[in-house]
């Protein structure tokens, strides 16, 4: 039994599983002295209002103008925050930042843009795009991390906006403390050896999602320089509300080399049953130390700043799957030590497991990569429950879940441009194997890619 997964199906996947965008740095270690005003950093989007809110009047004239075009909406401000489509002329001469002034005077102006607050930045260009930048200032504030910018293609047809400005600022900008006050609370409970601080004395102003709304705040921006107990430099850029004296924001601008390199592969099938197994990394699997969770890159690796041996546990999980066999995900502990750690992922994972979980990834990137500045580019950015061993005599199956049926079906990878589909499967009956075409995700990821 096979199924196939519709555009308009995945439309709804992309809506309910898009991980939540941030633009805000934050380097998530165990620092007890960081702080971030993003109170849910996996926060996905609201399916039922991305529908409602694209069935407001301005979206439609939108489209109604300018044809096919996705988008995905900011949900505190209720305004497209990016979105690409059928790309558009607007007849005007060929200067870029002539072309985006134009665009976003007449095609955005139903969406309430504060185009007197906006502020040119600069225009940077691809071999095929140009990029206009714009920042907002607020009475001559800057709005930190606040942007719009116009992708077009050299010959001046628009077709992406990024509309991450805010029309509905209303701040008090006169500082309700000084900039010395600003500094002693930055200097707080950092633990260090403070041996610098530095203030910015232009002000900035911060859009704090709360619900379906933005807070904004008046910030100091301060540096607080100094070295740990370690004699480990560190830099905490630090943002101080400059009404309540509130730390909003800190992050340490230092980043540490590695002292505990993990590298971490796997025998398993790269591409199909035909072919040898061989010796591939695990992508973007997970490590737990007892106390964080890390994951490795593109390459399997991971740095870590351990400078003593301890124990890890490694799911066969990661950030774009999970593997379970009779609801049982495997589970590897190893001992790190500082220095080189070349770990290779056996049982107790078996051959099976390990590929379908390397088929995810590699289906993740190539979607990615097909998809990329688009904003379906995170559409499969989230962790997809893979079942293998699944009880039943299909090949496999999509119902949210990635299924596939204990009649030995093997992940085959192919992302050749005549193909049609992501995924393709092997299933071994006995001695006999017959090749199956696995088509969810047929009609409307692998169309989308292409």
């Amino acid at each position: 039994m096979m199924r196939i997964i519709t555009t308009a199906l995945l439309l709804l996947i992309y809506i309910t599983a898009f991980s939540h965008e941030s633009h805000y740095k934050f380097d998530g270690n165990s620092d007890p002295a960081l702080k971030t005003f993003i109170k849910d950093r996996k926060k996905t989007l609201n399916a039922d209002l991305q529908k409602q809110l694209a069935q407001q009047p301005a979206w439609k004239s939108f489209l109604g103008s300018n044809g096919n075009w996705m988008v995905w909406f900011n949900e505190q401000t209720g305004k497209p925050r990016k979105a690409v489509g059928q790309p558009v002329l607007l007849g005007l001469p060929l200067n870029a930042r002539a072309i985006a002034d134009g665009f976003i005077s007449q095609k955005l102006s139903g969406f309430e843009v504060p185009v007197s607050q906006l502020v040119f930045n600069n225009v940077a260009s691809s071999t095929k795009y140009d990029f206009v930048n714009y920042k907002q200032f607020y009475n001559g504030v800057e709005v930190l991390w606040a942007r719009m910018q116009i992708k077009m293609m050299h010959d001046g047809r628009i077709m992406q906006f990024e509309n991450d400005v805010f029309n509905d600022i209303s701040l008090n900008i006169t500082p309700a403390i000084s900039e010395a006050s600003a500094v002693a609370v930055a200097s707080q409970n950092v633990g260090i050896t403070i041996t610098q601080t530095i203030i910015n004395s232009n002000l900035k102003i911060v859009a704090e999602p709360a619900g379906n709304k933005n807070v904004y705040h008046l910030v100091y921006e301060v540096n607080v320089k100094g070295n740990d107990a370690e004699n480990i430099p560190r830099n905490y850029y630090t943002l101080v509300d400059a009404h309540s004296g509130e730390i909003i924001y800190r992050d340490n601008m230092v980043r540490h080399f590695a002292n505990t390199d993990v590298t971490v592969t796997a025998n398993l099938y790269a591409t199909n049953p035909y072919n040898p197994s061989s010796i591939e990394p695990l992508k973007y699997l997970r490590v737990n130390d007892g106390a964080t969770t890390y994951y490795t890159d593109n390459t399997g690796y991971l740095g870590l700043t351990n400078t003593t041996s301890f124990s890890a546990t490694m799911p066969l999980r990661g950030q774009w799957a999970r593997i379970y066999t009779n609801n049982v995900t495997p589970n590897l502990t190893v001992t790190l030590n500082p220095g080189t750690n070349n770990i290779t992922y056996g049982t107790p994972a078996n051959i099976k497991e390990l590929s379908a979980y390397h088929a995810v990834q590699e289906v993740h990137d190539h979607f990615k990569a097909q998809h990329a500045g688009m904003p379906a580019e995170m559409l499969m950015d989230f962790e997809m429950t893979t079942n293998v061993d699944v009880a039943g005599s299909c090949n496999a199956f999509y119902d949210g879940d990635i299924n596939f049926f204990d009649a030995g079906a093997l992940p085959l990878i192919s992302v050749t441009p005549h193909l049609q589909l992501p995924m393709l499967y092997i299933t071994s009956t006995g001695t006999a194997l017959t090749q199956t075409y696995m088509v969810f995700m047929a009609q409307g990821v692998w169309a989308m890619g292409q």
